[in-house]
C-alpha cells in the first residue's frame, strides 16, 4: 500500500490481543449475568434476582462486539497490505471456518442431544449454518452470537473488492470517509437492501479501525484525524440509541447514554492508545497466548455456558456457577485452538491458495 512514507517494520501489537480477549470476556458477562431471554432454563428465575442487579453493569458488555469491529478494521487492513486477493481470501477462510465448523457442530450436538432451552436446531438449519451465510438465506443462527460473523463477512467482501482495485493510503482514507457516510444516507433514504450490505450501523467502527491503522503505519495528518473523528461521531450517533434499545429488549436493564457514549468513544480510544503510543512496544507474549482463545471462546460460550449455569446454579450459587461457565468456555476454546485451529488452519490456507492458483 504505497503512501506518504513506507510503513515501519513493527512487531505484533500484543496489547491488541489482550484487548480482544478482554472484549470476549465482557461478552460472556453480558450473556451470563444480564441477558434474560432464556431465564427459565438458565437461572430458573429472573436474571436480575439471580445476579442481585449486578447485571446492570454487565449489560454494557453488549458493546464489546463493536470493539471487535474497530480491531478488525485495523488488523484486516494490516493483513491485506502488500498482499494479493488470493492471500486475503485464503487467510480469512482459514481463520474463520475451522473453529466455526467445530462450534456449530458442538453447539448443535449440545442442543439436540443434551440440553434444549428452547427449540433445538433442525439438521437442515445446522447444514446451512455451516456455510456461515445463513443470514443471507434467512435461516436462523444455531447460536445468536453468529450475527457478528455475517457482519464481518460483509466487511471482508468490501475489503476483497478493495484489494482487487488496489490499496493505497489515499484510497483507504477516501473509502473510510465515504463508506459510512454513504451507508447513512442510503439508510435515511430507505434503500434497505443496499445499506444492509454496506453494514451502515457498524461501518464507522470498521472504517475508524482502518484510519487508526493508517495513523499507525503512515503517520499523522489532519485529514486522517478528521476522518477518524467523523467516524467516531457517526458511531456514537448510531450506537447510543440503537444499542440501548437492543439491550432493553434483551435484558431487564436500560443503559445510561452518558456512560454508553464515552464507552463507544473508548472503543476507538483504546485501540488508538495501543497503536499510537509507546504501548505498541509492550511485548508480553502471554497476551498473544490468551488472545488466540478470543475467537473460539466467543463462538462457544453462550449455550455451553448457559448449560453449565443451569446445572450448577442450585448447587454452588450464581457467582460460582458463572465462574464455572467461564472456565468451561475457556477450556473448550483452548481445545478448539489446540486441536482444530493450529493443525487445520494452515492446511486450509495452503489448500485455498492452491485452489485459487496462488503459491
Amino acid at each position: 500500500m504505497p503512501a506518504d512514507r513506507a510503513a515501519p517494520a513493527r512487531g505484533r501489537l500484543r496489547l491488541l490481543d489482550g484487548l480482544r480477549f478482554a472484549a470476549a470476556i465482557a461478552v460472556l458477562g453480558y450473556h451470563y449475568a444480564a441477558f434474560d431471554k432464556v431465564e427459565g432454563p438458565v437461572w430458573g428465575q429472573p436474571v436480575e434476582d439471580a445476579t442481585a442487579r449486578a447485571g446492570v453493569w454487565f449489560g454494557y458488555g453488549a458493546l464489546a462486539p463493536y470493539l471487535f469491529f474497530v480491531i478488525s478494521g485495523f488488523v484486516i487492513l494490516m493483513t491485506a497490505e502488500g498482499r494479493g486477493w488470493r492471500y486475503f481470501v485464503a487467510s480469512r477462510v482459514a481463520r474463520l471456518y475451522p473453529a466455526y465448523w467445530t462450534a456449530v457442530l458442538a453447539t448443535s450436538a449440545l442442543l439436540i442431544l443434551m440440553w434444549n432451552p428452547g427449540r433445538a436446531p433442525e439438521l437442515g438449519q445446522v447444514a446451512v449454518n455451516l456455510t456461515m451465510f445463513q443470514a443471507a438465506f434467512e435461516v436462523s443462527h444455531v447460536d445468536g452470537v453468529y450475527w457478528t460473523l455475517w457482519t464481518e463477512l460483509k466487511f471482508y467482501l468490501l475489503m476483497g473488492v478493495f484489494v482487487l482495485a488496489g490499496l493505497t493510503a489515499r484510497r483507504v482514507l477516501w473509502f473510510a470517509a465515504l463508506w459510512p457516510a454513504l451507508g447513512f444516507v442510503l439508510a435515511e433514504s430507505g434503500v434497505p437492501w443496499l445499506w444492509d450490505w454496506l453494514i451502515y450501523r457498524h461501518a464507522p467502527f470498521f472504517a475508524g479501525g482502518m484510519v487508526l491503522y493508517l495513523l499507525y503505519s503512515r503517520g499523522h495528518t489532519v485529514g486522517r484525524w478528521l476522518v477518524l473523528a467523523g467516524n467516531v461521531a457517526l458511531a456514537v450517533w448510531h450506537t447510543v440509541p440503537g444499542l440501548s434499545d437492543q439491550v432493553e429488549q434483551n435484558t431487564p436493564y436500560a443503559l445510561d447514554p452518558w456512560v454508553l457514549g464515552p464507552l463507544v468513544v473508548g472503543c476507538f480510544g483504546s485501540v488508538g492508545l495501543i497503536a499510537l503510543t509507546r504501548l505498541h512496544q509492550v511485548d508480553w507474549r502471554w497476551l498473544t497466548t490468551v488472545g488466540v482463545l478470543t475467537y473460539p471462546v466467543y463462538l462457544l460460550h453462550q449455550y455451553w455456558g448457559w448449560w453449565a449455569i443451569a446445572g450448577l446454579r442450585d448447587l454452588v450459587g450464581p457467582v460460582a456457577s458463572v465462574v464455572a461457565a467461564t472456565a468451561l468456555s475457556l477450556l473448550l476454546a483452548w481445545l478448539v485452538h489446540r486441536y482444530v485451529e493450529r493443525p487445520f488452519g494452515p492446511r486450509m490456507k495452503r489448500g485455498v491458495l492452491r485452489l485459487l492458483g496462488g503459491d
